[in-house]
């Protein structure tokens, strides 16, 4: 496969990168962040998380096992788009059912490959948050940087609301298990599917339902427990969203908190968020659990996080990140409630704190 130099990165700060569209061709815009996962790209961009996101994949060889149809989040491409320092032309895997290269053209996605990746990484990590714009043209260095700065910044954006497909339904994979224990609600935000099966693995039965169902239907029902789920952007700009589960949490249901819905569970107890100047997105984070004094290795992707100045008494802190100290978890005293910023479901990524499911199953046991 040969490729020729024909596709422009601009970022609002002036800055313009050269690569090789491998995807679909068009303009797109997003916000620029970088992954440093050095596997797990077909969960990555299939995670509606990384809905109105740029992806630059800091590991240099991407696609090199393909696509398969078991590692997928979702069933389509969320990402906005993908910068790659080099897209494999090449795949191999036992569960190989096409290349990159193909999904991304088939699913509409904008890829640019030949990128210097690191030296884009270095200018996101010096300049934080910032907007890009990719257009398959190089005769657009102008256009490319206007573009990005006039592009609508994506915490203003209800992309929870664009994430999610409407549907409501009972959650089952295609495969026995034993009969479920538990029943619990999941709130969709943007739902990962590994969320769902690792609720199974704990034979619970999982009811998906919209985020802005009203909370009476869901505490009318009989279930054991909430989820509220991952989801993209920032629930602070979404009140009814926050004020729905405000009810919910006083009804002292079991609730489990993820990402997203990790600072739902926040904003609705009285805690504010604010964005983080370099968000956490990659399989590599070192979180310490302040219950045991464990350090455990997480995945996360998220831009936002909780401003430690407006914790009240409701909640105590759980988990910290080593990288910079932002809060990653909290719990609330009565143990109803728990969450965590990052993903413990990991897919991809380690599974050190999948334990968190554990914790919170127990809370049904010990609720009377």
């Amino acid at each position: 496969m040969r490729f020729v130099l024909d596709t422009l990165l601009g970022l609002e700060d002036g800055v313009a990168f050269e690569g090789r569209s491998v995807g679909a061709k068009g303009i797109i815009t997003g916000e620029l962040i970088f992954n440093t996962s050095i596997t797990g790209y077909q969960e990555t961009i299939t995670d509606p998380s990384y809905l109105g996101q740029l992806i630059v994949f800091t590991f240099p060889h991407i696609g090199n096992t393909g696509i398969n149809n078991t590692d997928v989040e979702s069933q389509r491409v969320y990402a906005s788009g993908a910068i790659v320092r080099s897209l494999s032309t090449f795949q191999s895997g036992v569960r190989l059912m096409c290349s990159l290269y193909k999904k991304v053209r088939k699913a509409g996605m904008v890829v640019v490959s030949g990128v210097n990746t690191r030296l884009l990484t270095q200018t996101l990590r010096t300049r934080g948050v910032i907007k890009g714009c990719v257009i398959t043209s190089r005769n657009a260095n102008q256009l490319v940087v206007d573009v990005a700065r006039a592009s609508i910044d994506i915490s203003t954006r209800d992309l929870s609301k664009e994430a999610f497909n409407g549907k409501s339904v009972s959650w089952q994979p295609n495969r026995s298990c034993l009969e479920h224990k538990y029943k619990v609600i999941v709130l969709n935000f943007g739902l990962k599917l590994s969320i769902l099966r690792s609720l199974m693995d704990r034979n619970c039965r999982a009811y998906v339902v919209s985020a802005y169902v009203n909370s009476k239907d869901i505490l009318n029902l009989a279930v054991d427990g909430i989820v509220l789920s991952n989801g993209p952007g920032s629930p602070s700009i979404n009140p009814d969203i926050v004020s729905n589960v405000k009810k919910i949490i006083r009804c002292r249901a079991p609730m489990l908190g993820i990402c997203f819905g990790h600072q739902v569970t926040s904003l609705s107890l009285g805690v504010k968020t604010n964005r983080l100047r370099l968000g956490h997105h990659g399989t590599n984070h070192p979180v310490k659990d302040l219950n045991s004094g464990s350090v455990v290795t997480t995945s996360q992707n998220h831009s936002f996080t909780i401003e430690p100045a407006s914790l009240n008494d409701a909640f105590r802190i759980s988990h910290i990140s080593l990288f910079d100290e932002s809060i990653q978890g909290l719990e609330t005293y009565n143990h109803l409630t728990l969450s965590f910023q990052g993903h413990p479901e990991a897919c991809a990524g380690p599974k050190d704190i999948e334990y968190l499911f554990d914790a919170f199953i127990a809370v049904f046991n010990s609720v009377v």
